[in-house]
């Protein structure tokens, strides 16, 4: 998971950086708005995630998708936080969106630890298959 929050905190950090250099408009400024907050639930997702606290992890990555909901990354993170919760329904949904909104590393799928509890499942081997 690891690998997926750093690409999803660097790139929010560099959206967050743009947005104040132009944020002159007011709805430059409600956009900065809503950038800032998914730094700060980027931030408390990945707080929740090093203490295992999935539930807590589960809820920020929500929040974050309310504000972008086409983020692979964030979907992804989610997927790993509902596999190592023993959510597998939830992960394999989470999963198979962050395959839809961009996220297309098998091999990473294949390495991640925390989707561990769902290679058994069929459904993550046709998922794999969908990211190649």
């Amino acid at each position: 998971m690891s690998h997926a929050r750093k690409a999803l905190q660097l790139t929010v950090w560099g959206i967050l950086v743009v947005s104040f250099a132009w944020a002159s408009t007011p709805a430059q400024a409600q956009a900065y708005k809503r950038l800032m907050k998914v730094g700060y639930y980027a931030r408390k997702a990945t707080e929740a995630g090093k203490a295992k606290h999935w539930d807590e992890a589960i809820k920020y990555y929500k929040r974050i998708l309310e504000i972008r909901p086409f983020e692979g990354g964030t979907y992804y993170n989610l997927a790993c936080s509902y596999a190592l919760n023993g959510q597998k329904q939830e992960a394999l949904e989470a999963l198979d969106n962050s395959i839809r909104y961009g996220w297309d590393d098998p091999e990473w799928l294949k390495k991640d630890s925390d989707l561990d509890s769902l290679e058994s499942d069929a459904r993550f081997a046709k998922l794999l298959k969908s990211a190649e």
